[in-house]
């Protein structure tokens, strides 16, 4: 059975549990009634006979001395009050029955001699109550009165109650099925949201996904912490789309000379194309873009501001956009076409854009600035690297990628540098590549074994 159970959904579960412990209430609450009930009118039945017994006896005491069995039988008939008495008689003080009561409800009594009499004042036996009263005289014991009555209608009445409170437990039962459906519904919603939030983010692959967490219950915990684990999945999947594209670019790109590859604000593939593929017409416009554009932000801001000349402003701002368009400068060729279409519209751009046009600015002229010095170092660099300054320079980038990464970049372009054109061209490619997607653990075992190479060769 716990078997079945342990198969049952969490919800089904919860119902029955709820129900169960209801009804079980229900059950154990009714059960304790119909006991008590019954023993509380027991007691009062033993009560009546014994105040009637009293009775009796009390009248019959002078009927007894004087031998009257008239008045006593007369006096007997007291029981006729109570239906539930079928039988009675007195008893004399030597033990013979003096007088006797039948209600001719049932059959005739055969009543015991009073040495048979029960030795309990009160009895039971087979659905007959019997009560044996004695008479008291001055404190001398001259007769008994015995009575036997019938526990039909105690039954009966037990029975009634039975049913009732059946009754009562069953329709609380149902009562409490539908609280325990619905306490589910709110228990279970959580869960639910959960559920159905996973199954979005597993099938759209979307971890943008958040599920309300406005409970401080435990629910609302488990929320926090899912949405939590939704945001390090989140920023890991942007991380991992991000190097993705940039090995996208690289394998795209790998054919460039690898100072041309180091240009991080620049998308110098489209810039190349834009120019025919000739990489050295490239260089030249990047030189004229420095040479012509390097102050652009204080240039458009001096033509709105002092001679608040909107459409020269926005003509200079297109044939901007145009020119970042074709270095392949995509961020801030983003930005200028903000700026214009505000002119466009004759609205002056705020500070905080020309602020963001003036950084992204300042990074495409550091990049060309890197270019240039890279071109000369380069220039300046008669022959590759000897196999002892590489096993040098391998032994530093070993070095760094294992206790200071922010020396890496600069030993990864003097790498580059001084393997153009070498058998080594491809190989210290092939390791940026890995370092830039931050596998570094590939590129470590690459540069140990070329470190063996040259070592060898040494």
């Amino acid at each position: 059975m716990f078997t079945i159970i342990k198969k049952l959904p969490i919800k089904t579960k919860l119902v029955l549990i709820i129900s169960f412990i209801g009804v079980s209430g229900l059950i154990l609450e009714g059960a304790t009634f119909v006991v008590y009930e019954r023993f509380r009118v027991k007691q009062e039945m033993v009560q009546d006979f014994s105040l009637l017994a009293s009775i009796i006896g009390n009248r019959s005491i002078a009927s007894l001395e004087d031998k009257n069995h008239i008045i006593t039988k007369e006096n007997l008939t007291i029981f006729k009050v109570n239906r539930a008495i079928v039988a009675a008689s007195v008893y004399d003080a030597q033990g013979d029955i003096f007088a006797q009561y039948d209600s001719g409800e049932e059959a005739i009594f055969d009543f015991p001699a009073k040495a048979n009499l029960p030795s309990e004042t009160i009895s039971t036996e087979n659905g007959y109550l019997y009560l044996n009263e004695p008479i008291m005289d001055n404190g001398v014991v001259v007769g008994n009165v015995f009575i036997r009555a019938s526990l039909r209608e105690l039954n009966i009445r037990g029975q009634n109650m039975v049913l009732f409170s059946a009754l009562i437990i069953f329709v609380t039962s149902i009562i409490v099925l539908i609280i325990a459906v619905c306490l589910q519904r709110v228990i279970l919603r959580p869960i639910e949201h959960l559920i159905s939030n996973a199954q979005t983010i597993t099938t759209h692959k979307d971890y943008r996904v958040r599920i309300p967490s406005g409970n401080n219950d435990e629910f609302g915990a488990l929320a926090r912490t899912f949405n939590c684990m939704l945001d390090t999945i989140q920023n890991y999947d942007c991380a991992l789309q991000q190097s993705n594209q940039r090995l996208a670019t690289f394998e795209q790109n790998a054919h460039y000379p690898p100072e041309l590859l180091a240009l991080e604000s620049l998308q110098i593939g489209e810039g190349i194309q834009r120019v025919g593929g000739k990489v050295e017409d490239y260089r030249k416009q990047l030189q004229r873009f420095r040479e012509h554009y390097a102050n652009a932000t204080q240039e458009l801001k001096q033509l709105l501001l002092s001679k608040k000349d909107m459409a020269a402003s926005e003509d200079y701002c297109n044939t901007l956009k145009g020119i970042t368009g074709n270095i392949g400068a995509k961020s801030l060729y983003q930005c200028v076409t903000n700026i214009g279409m505000q002119l466009k519209q004759s609205q002056l751009p705020n500070a905080v854009e020309f602020e963001k046009m003036q950084t992204l600015l300042q990074a495409v002229i550091k990049d060309i600035d890197t270019l240039s010095l890279t071109e000369t170092m380069v220039s300046s660099q008669s022959k590759n690297f000897s196999h002892n300054v590489l096993l040098k320079k391998i032994s530093a980038l070993l070095f760094s990628l294992e206790n200071d990464l922010g020396q890496t970049e600069t030993l990864l372009t003097e790498l580059l540098i001084g393997t153009i054109g070498g058998e080594f061209e491809t190989l210290i490619a092939d390791i940026t590549a890995q370092i830039d997607v931050f596998n570094i653990d590939q590129a470590t075992i690459l540069l140990t074994t070329l470190q063996q190479r040259l070592s060898t060769q040494s």
